[in-house]
């Protein structure tokens, strides 16, 4: 099972990576000229900065994520965390969960 979850977890990690690679050739664009009399030049290159900042924060942030929680799943934390709290008797009345 945690072989599934991991695999899962790297699909859904390399999808959103090439959404952020997409995203950041789109920024590289001239402005369009549909919108060239809205944004002057230094206003979108401006937007442009800060949306290839804001893309590799989210590479980052994304990669560092998936790296711990895969990390957790593999060294059996969820587990162990669990165990640390045992489930109450009536846990299976509530809202009809069963624990």
């Amino acid at each position: 099972m945690p072989v599934l979850i991991v695999s899962v977890m790297v699909v859904v990690y390399l999808y959103h990576l090439l959404l952020h690679v997409l995203q950041g050739r789109s920024v590289h664009r001239p402005i369009p000229r549909n919108v060239a009399d809205v944004y002057d030049g230094a206003t979108y290159r401006k937007w442009q900065a800060y949306h290839n900042e804001k893309n590799r924060l989210g590479i980052f942030t994304d990669t560092v994520s998936v790296l711990i929680e895969i990390s957790l799943i593999v060294l059996g934390a969820y587990p162990a965390f669990a165990r640390l709290f045992p489930a109450a008797p009536y846990c299976g009345v509530i809202a009809g969960f069963a624990c």
